[in-house]
Parts: C-alpha cells; sequence; structure tokens
C-alpha cells in the first residue's frame, strides 16, 4: 500500500503525506476476469472478513450468519486521493 502511494506521489507531483486512499467496491466484477492494472491505484482481492459479509444485493456490510465465522470481501479498488475529505456517505459503485 505504501508503495501504491508512492509510485502515485512520483507521479503526479504529490507529497505522499497528502495522500489517502479512497475505496471502491466492485462486487460486480469476478476478481478472474481482472486481466489489467488500474491507472492509478491498486486492486485488492483475498481478504476475509470476521463476524461480517457483504451484502451484493444492499452492497452493504451485513452481519454474518450464524457459525459463519469468515466470509470473502469482494474485489476493492484503492485509489490514492490528495487531501481527502472524510465521506459523509458511503458511495456505491456498480
Amino acid at each position: 500500500m505504501t508503495g501504491t502511494l508512492q509510485n502515485y506521489a512520483r507521479k503526479s507531483h504529490v507529497e505522499i503525506d497528502l495522500l489517502s486512499f479512497e475505496f471502491k467496491i466492485l462486487d460486480r466484477i469476478n476478481p478472474m476476469n481482472v486481466l489489467e492494472k488500474p491507472k492509478d491505484g491498486c486492486y485488492v482481492y483475498g481478504m476475509f472478513l470476521e463476524g461480517a459479509k457483504w451484502n451484493y444485493t444492499t452492497h452493504n456490510l451485513d452481519h454474518s450468519k450464524n457459525r459463519e465465522l469468515y466470509t470473502d470481501v469482494p474485489l476493492i479498488h484503492m485509489i490514492p486521493v490528495a487531501n481527502r475529505k472524510s465521506p459523509n456517505s458511503v458511495r456505491i459503485y456498480k
């Protein structure tokens, strides 16, 4: 993750201390079909949630099913952003 921010900082001539990540949950894309890297940022896949699950219908986190300890996290696009403001609401990306 630090390397992604460093590469973006060099490319965009922005101080790395001003960068943070914006996240897009790409739950409609099969990670096995992704063959190219994104223009900026990186794709992350293979993480798990403990005590929660991703709801593919509402595009939000839900309570996990009984006795289901771990669930898969969909593909995430981590995008470097300079001077990012904390979101007031959650944005859904389809």
